[in-house]
């Protein structure tokens, strides 16, 4: 898996370059990573990296976007680890997705 991190404003202009340049010499899928803390972590999050991995594909994304998984997964781990919070089958199974995100990245 190839990762590449570009600035926001150069997000769709390396996207491009970099459809152009795997679309002849060697045939590799680019995906596009966005996230921000407020975005519902969902299965299909976990299938586009799994997607990538298989087929060898490069993944364009920002920094922003990066961080913001960073601290969605530390803001879930420390809800985890509060006491006085109800704990949710739901925020276990999102920690768990993000967690075998971060370890792709």
């Amino acid at each position: 898996l190839v990762m590449q991190v570009v600035p926001e404003a150069l997000l769709e202009f390396s996207r491009g370059v970099l459809r152009s340049t795997f679309s002849d010499t060697m045939p590799k899928r680019v995906f596009t990573f966005s996230f921000n803390r407020s975005c519902e972590i969902d299965p299909k999050l976990l299938k586009k990296f799994q997607s990538a991995i298989d087929s060898c594909g490069v993944i364009c994304t920002t920094p922003g976007a990066v961080k913001s998984l960073m601290l969605r997964y530390i803001e879930h781990l420390m809800t985890l680890n509060d006491p006085s919070k109800r704990l949710s089958r739901e925020l276990e199974s999102e920690t768990r997705m993000l967690s075998e995100i971060l370890q792709v990245i």
